[in-house]
């Protein structure tokens, strides 16, 4: 049974374990060509008030001067560890910061984003007084050409902290309401959590939500801040917009994993996993039919996929996603589906 742990912070005493650091935190940075944006986000964990941590900063073969701008860090600031290494990925960086951490937590962020300054020492603080494996906090999309928007201190009126057991640690993952969602940013990991979890090569884009998905198999209890303390800045040139069908693919495969585990989940847990299995692959449909010659296999496959899992289409919120209002209207393959089939094979005459 869920159930709510009230969050009755006394600032004084949270600021002295903050200051002290019972625990030592690695922060895991994977970094390619984000000159742009690295200082701010640096600058935003070395200002944080839990002062007990290493920044493992990790160059994954980056072209701009985020390298230098690494290296200037660590000159600074002793806490700032660098790695240079030749461009693998995201996934492959964040492996590497796994493999070096040396604290007995670990928390990832990316390069361009940034963290309010008491979001490790709270995040911390509902760990241990929880006694979860995992904690977790809100977070905020920020615009890319946006000024920071850092919330300086929360004081004590912070929200109440929700404490999940086990059966419900994958209902949180894949709802939308009080969710700890996929991501691996917005969360503190204990070190003994991630054990030998390394992110997988074979999926993209849904790399973070499967890694995610993963390392909670052996947690006991996880504990939820809906306070948003991370600010996730979206770029016009993110992953997402400019990956080719293939990444989609990769991604659909992401969640062919996770449903592999219907068995351990609960029905409600499934379906939203299926919904969000079709809403990947009419999305990889979309970037089939962008191609100059889309591959009519792959066409089959997504077809074969999205059929697969026909009766969840019928749960999907019509917001969600354009195509996924059409297909609920008209017997599953409707106007707009029909009509990109139709481009899809006059492309291939």
């Amino acid at each position: 049974m869920e159930y709510i742990w009230k969050t009755d912070v006394n600032k004084e005493s949270v600021t002295q374990v903050g200051g002290g650091g019972t625990h030592y935190l690695s922060i895991v940075i994977p970094i390619y060509n984000a000159e742009k944006y690295l200082g701010m986000c640096v600058d935003s964990i070395l200002s944080q008030t839990y002062k007990n941590f290493e920044l493992l900063l990790i160059d994954d073969g980056s072209k701009d001067s985020s390298p230098a701008i690494c290296d200037e860090y660590a000159k600074k600031d002793a806490r700032c560890k660098v790695t240079h290494k030749e461009n693998g990925g995201c996934s492959s960086a964040r492996n590497m910061g796994i493999s070096l951490a040396q604290g007995d937590l670990i928390a990832f962020v990316d390069a361009d984003d940034y963290l309010d300054p008491d979001m490790y020492e709270i995040l911390i603080d509902n760990l241990d007084r929880t006694g979860s494996d995992v904690s977790v906090c809100g977070y905020l999309h920020e615009k890319e050409s946006a000024q920071p928007n850092i919330k300086e201190s929360h004081g004590n009126e912070l929200p109440e902290t929700i404490v999940l057991t086990e059966k419900e640690i994958y209902d949180s993952i894949t709802r939308k309401d009080n969710s700890i969602e996929g991501m691996v940013w917005n969360k503190v990991w204990k070190r003994t959590i991630v054990g030998e979890h390394l992110y997988r090569n074979d999926v993209a884009i849904n790399d973070d939500a499967v890694f995610t998905w993963e390392v909670l198999k052996d947690a006991k209890q996880v504990c939820y801040c809906s306070l948003p303390m991370y600010h996730y800045v979206i770029l016009q040139s993110g992953i997402v917009r400019s990956s080719k069908v293939d990444n989609y693919l990769k991604g659909v495969f992401g969640y062919e994993i996770m449903m592999k585990d219907k068995d351990i989940i609960s029905e409600t847990c499934y379906a939203n996993l299926c919904w969000q299995y079709v809403v990947w692959n009419v999305t990889s449909f979309e970037q089939l039919l962008l191609q100059d010659k889309p591959d009519r296999k792959i066409y089959e496959q997504i077809k074969t996929n999205i059929i697969s899992k026909r009766e969840y289409i019928k749960i999907i919120p019509s917001k969600q996603h354009r195509i996924i209002a059409v297909l609920i209207t008209k017997n599953y393959f409707l106007a707009r589906v029909v009509v990109s089939f139709k481009r899809f094979l006059k492309k291939l005459r």
